[in-house]
């Protein structure tokens, strides 16, 4: 299983979720991106197994992109950490037809327990 993630590394947020995941899944499975440019190109980089696209989106470019990985993607699951709980920007989450969402604002634990699932789900398949 093999996870990319985008994150603006700068961002407390960012380091948060980076901690989360360093600590729940290998290292040596998880592609970290800080520009969207490369999380996109490293998400369609030809593999055997899909990837699981993790991403905090900053700004409207963030959300296009995104957007359109949900559109042209073929079974990659997406998990979005969201810096706020808005209205607007939960609509625009939900779009993107997401396998969890999680808020930066609060405890990452049950992210933690959605990567080990996934985690475990692929390579009891594999």
């Amino acid at each position: 299983m093999r996870f990319v993630v985008y994150a603006r590394l700068k961002d407390p947020a960012a380091r948060q979720l980076q901690n989360i995941i360093e600590q729940t899944v290998s290292t040596d499975t998880c592609d970290f991106c800080d520009s969207m440019e490369s999380f996109y190109s490293r998400l369609f980089a030809p593999c055997n197994k899909r990837p699981v696209a993790i991403a905090l989106p900053y700004d409207a470019e963030d959300w296009e992109v995104l957007q359109k990985i949900a559109d042209v993607s073929n079974g990659v699951k997406i998990i979005l950490a969201l810096s706020d709980n808005k209205p607007e920007t939960l609509r625009k989450a939900h779009k993107l037809r997401p396998r969890f969402i999680a808020h930066t604002t609060g405890d990452l634990s049950d992210l933690a327990s959605v990567l080990l699932h996934i985690a475990a789900k692929k390579s009891v398949s594999s």
